[in-house]
C-alpha cells in the first residue's frame, strides 16, 4: 500500500511539473506584457490606459515587443514625397511625441536604443517593423491582424471586419508609398501613399523588462 501511494505521488508530481513547464512565463515570446500608458478608450477625462504589448522575440534580458492593438492613426509622412524611414515624419513623432507621452522617465530608461536596418540605418528607441520582420515574427496573415483602439479610430483609423491596417517602415514599390499590413493581415509590398492618414500605427521597441 505504501509503495502504491509513493507511485501515485510521484505521478502527480511529474504531471504537475509537466503542466507547469508547458505554461509560458510572463515575458516569453507570444505572451502579453503591460508597459507604459496611452490614450485608448477615447475618454480623455479618465486618463490614459496601460498599453498591452505582444512579445515577438527575446534575447537574454531584452525583449522585442509590439503593441497588441493599433494605438494611433498617422501618415507615414506629412506630405507626399519619396521618403525613407530615416526622414519620415512618423519616425520623428514616434521618437519624440509618442515616446514622451507613453512612457515615464524611468520607463524610458528601460527602452533600448536600437540599430534599425533600412535603406539608411537609424538609431531609434521606437520604430516600425520592416516587411521582412512582419513576415518573420508573425507565423501567418491571421496573426498579423490587429484591431484599433477607440482613440485610433477617432484619429482616423479605418476599420473593416473589426481590423485596421498598420504601417511598416519599408519603402513601397509605388511612387511616394510605404509598405503596410492590410486588414486581412497580408503585407502589401506595393504600398500605399505615405500621406495616408487612415493607416494605423503599431509601435515596436526593444526593452529590458
Amino acid at each position: 500500500m505504501k509503495k502504491l501511494i509513493c507511485v501515485l505521488l510521484s505521478f502527480v508530481f511529474l504531471f504537475s511539473f509537466s503542466a507547469c513547464k508547458s505554461e509560458p512565463l510572463a515575458g516569453d515570446v507570444g505572451t502579453i506584457v503591460k508597459f507604459g500608458s496611452y490614450e485608448q478608450d477615447n475618454d480623455l477625462e479618465n486618463g490614459k490606459e496601460e498599453i498591452e504589448w505582444l512579445v515577438l522575440a527575446k534575447e537574454g534580458d531584452k525583449s522585442l515587443i509590439i503593441s497588441k492593438q493599433i494605438l494611433d492613426a498617422q501618415a507615414y509622412n506629412s506630405e507626399d514625397a519619396a521618403v525613407v524611414w530615416e526622414s519620415s515624419s512618423l519616425r520623428t513623432w514616434l521618437n519624440t511625441t509618442f515616446l514622451d507621452d507613453a512612457f515615464s522617465a524611468s520607463e524610458q530608461e528601460k527602452i533600448l536604443s536600437t540599430s534599425v536596418k533600412n535603406e539608411v540605418d537609424t538609431e531609434d528607441k521606437i520604430f516600425l517593423l520592416s516587411s521582412d520582420e512582419a513576415e518573420d515574427y508573425f507565423s501567418s496573415a491571421k496573426s498579423r491582424q490587429a484591431s484599433s483602439t477607440a482613440y485610433a479610430q477617432a484619429r482616423g483609423a479605418k476599420v473593416y471586419d473589426g481590423f485596421s491596417g498598420w504601417w511598416l517602415r519599408t519603402r513601397g514599390h509605388v511612387r511616394y508609398g510605404a509598405h503596410y499590413v492590410f486588414t486581412d493581415g497580408k503585407v502589401i509590398s506595393d504600398g500605399i501613399t505615405v500621406s495616408s492618414s487612415f493607416v494605423g500605427v503599431r509601435p515596436a521597441l526593444w526593452v529590458n523588462l
